[in-house]
C-alpha cells in the first residue's frame, strides 16, 4: 500500500506541537499566583510573578511555536498537491484551487513572521526582566524604597506586543480554515470525485473547530479562565486529534489520486 509522507509528517509535528502546547496551557492556568485584580492594578509583585513564570516556561512555549511553524511549512506540500489533483492539472476551477494555494502561502508566511516577533520581541522582554533595573527608577529622597515603575512599564509593553502578534499569528486559522472549506466546495463540486467526499466532509469539522482556535488566541490575550479553558480545550483537540486524523486520511489517498509515472513516455528521440 502506497503512502504519502508529507501529510504523515505534518501530522505529526502538528500533534507534538499541540501536546507541547497543552502542557503549556496546563502551567498556564495552574499558576497559583495569579490574580485577576491585582493584573489589571498593574501590582508590581504579581508583575514579577508572572514574568518568573514566562521565563520557567520559555523553553517549551518556543518548542511549541517552531514545531507548529514547520508544521505548517510540511503541510503545505501536500495541499498544493491536493490543489493541483483536484485542478486536473489546472484545467478545473483555477481560481477555486489558486486560493487554496495562495491561503496554504499565506499560513506559511504569517506564521513564519508572527514567529519572529514572537520570539525577537520576547527575548528582549526576558532579557529585561532578568538582567535590567526595573525595581528603582524615581530619584532618591522622592521616594526611599523601590517604586518598581519598571516592571509595570515592561508589562504594558509586554501586552501591547502581545496583542499585536496575537492577531497576525491568529490569520492562519483563517487561512486553515479557508483552505478545507475550499477543498470540500471543489471535491463536492467533481462529476467523479478523485479524493473521498467524507475525507472532505470531515475537513469541514476541522475547519469549524479551527474558529476556536481563532477565538482561543484572541481570548488569550485578556486572560479570562472561564472562556479560555473551553476554547483552548477544543482547539487543542482539533490539532491533536482531527487534523492529525484528516491528514492521515490524506496520506493514503494522495499515491492513487497523483498522476502515474510512464517512463516510456519520458524517454528523449535518439540524434543521429
Amino acid at each position: 500500500m502506497q503512502v504519502a509522507y508529507s501529510p504523515l509528517l505534518a501530522a505529526l509535528f502538528f500533534f507534538v506541537s499541540s501536546i507541547l502546547r497543552f502542557i503549556v496551557y496546563i502551567q498556564y492556568i495552574n499558576r497559583t499566583h495569579y490574580n485577576e485584580g491585582l493584573r489589571l492594578e498593574l501590582d508590581p509583585t504579581h508583575i514579577e510573578k508572572e514574568w518568573q513564570h514566562r521565563i520557567d516556561t520559555e523553553g517549551l512555549v518556543n518548542s511549541a511555536h517552531i514545531l507548529n511553524a514547520v508544521a505548517w511549512v510540511v503541510f503545505a506540500i501536500p495541499i498544493m498537491q491536493v490543489a493541483w489533483i483536484l485542478s486536473r492539472g489546472g484545467r478545473r476551477k483555477v481560481r477555486t484551487h489558486g486560493a487554496i494555494v495562495g491561503f496554504a502561502l499565506t499560513g506559511i508566511i504569517c506564521e513564519v513572521i508572527s514567529r519572529f516577533l514572537v520570539f525577537g520581541s520576547k527575548s528582549a522582554a526576558l532579557w529585561l526582566a532578568s538582567s535590567f533595573n526595573l525595581d528603582k527608577w524615581l530619584p532618591a529622597g522622592m521616594y526611599d524604597g523601590n517604586d518598581k515603575i519598571g516592571w509595570r512599564a515592561l508589562e504594558v509593553t509586554y501586552i501591547i506586543m502581545h496583542g499585536l502578534t496575537t492577531y497576525v499569528d491568529s490569520f492562519e486559522w483563517v487561512c486553515l480554515f479557508s483552505i478545507l472549506v475550499l477543498i470540500l466546495y471543489s471535491v463536492g463540486s467533481m462529476n467523479n470525485p478523485v479524493l473521498s467526499i467524507w475525507w472532505a466532509r470531515f475537513g469541514l469539522l476541522v475547519a469549524f473547530l479551527c474558529l476556536f482556535d481563532l477565538a482561543s488566541s484572541i481570548i488569550l490575550i485578556f486572560d479570562r479562565h472561564t472562556y479560555t479553558k473551553f476554547a483552548v480545550g477544543i482547539s487543542i483537540i482539533n490539532m491533536l486529534l482531527f487534523l492529525p486524523a484528516w491528514l492521515t486520511m490524506l496520506a493514503f489517498q494522495l499515491p492513487k489520486a497523483l498522476p502515474n509515472y510512464v517512463p516510456a513516455r519520458d524517454t528523449e528521440p535518439t540524434r543521429v
